[in-house]
């Protein structure tokens, strides 16, 4: 992966995933693991916003063991092959949100647009909670 299309911060998450998951005897990092780190991270705009949402580290946790939200299991396996495709399909997204506004590197914040542009597991978890996807989208769109 071209790490200098990133900020250093995205770098850091990236990076601090594959580690964790390779901790973990994971078989890939996935885009819950780069949320997960996002969210350890004490990064002012993101930090605030998410804090904002009531969104922490803890709820997401618990919201990725509830089986009407996430009814395949993200349960990892042991066999570890580096990088899920819908991670890698993300991060793709995110470089070319970060193209049309026009920045030169992408950021945490380009992450997380990419991660509702997609309108997966995330999209639906923000809904599950009370959260309406497009007005957090359009909040991060301002940061």
């Amino acid at each position: 992966m071209i790490y200098s299309n990133f900020s250093d911060l995205y770098k850091k998450v990236l990076i601090n995933a594959e580690v964790n998951a390779k901790k973990l005897w994971y078989k890939e990092v996935t885009e819950q693991d780069v949320l997960l780190e996002i969210l350890k991270e004490n990064t002012a705009l993101l930090k605030d916003l998410f804090n904002l949402y009531w969104v922490w580290y803890d709820l997401v946790i618990e919201l990725f063991s509830n089986k009407d939200l996430f009814p395949k299991s993200i349960l990892k396996e042991w066999v570890y092959s580096w990088m899920s495709k819908n991670l890698k399909d993300t991060i793709v997204l995110s470089i070319k949100i970060a193209a049309g506004f026009q920045k030169p590197i992408a950021s945490l914040e380009d992450f997380i647009l990419a991660l509702l542009e997609n309108k997966t597991w995330f999209y639906s978890m923000l809904d599950y909670i009370g959260i309406d996807p497009m007005k957090f989208k359009w909040d991060i769109e301002d940061l």
